[in-house]
C-alpha cells in the first residue's frame, strides 16, 4: 500500500545550504531591512507580545530549560522510593 508517508520523496527534508543562501539573497534583494526593523519597533511600541517575543528570541535566544533535580539516597528495606 503506497500511502506517501515517510521515505525519500522529491522536495522532502531540509533545504541545502545553497538553497538557504539563495532564499536569503532573494529576501535581502526584495525587502528593506530598515523598514522591517522600523515595523518591528512600531509593533513592540504598541505592546504586540508576539513582536516582543520574536525580538527577544532572536536577540538573546530561547532560555535554557532549568530542571530541579534532587536525589534521595536513603534506603528503606532495600527499596529506593521516588519522592514527588
Amino acid at each position: 500500500m503506497d500511502n506517501h508517508h515517510g521515505g525519500k520523496r522529491n522536495g522532502a527534508g531540509r533545504k541545502t545550504n545553497v538553497e538557504l543562501i539563495q532564499i536569503k539573497s532573494l529576501l535581502d534583494n526584495k525587502i528593506d531591512r530598515e523598514f522591517v526593523v522600523s515595523q518591528l519597533f512600531n509593533m513592540i511600541s504598541a505592546g504586540d507580545y508576539r513582536a516582543i517575543e520574536l525580538y527577544m528570541k532572536y536577540r538573546w535566544g530561547v532560555p535554557t530549560k532549568m530542571l530541579d533535580v534532587s536525589i534521595d539516597t536513603s534506603l528503606e528495606h532495600g527499596v529506593v522510593e521516588k519522592k514527588h
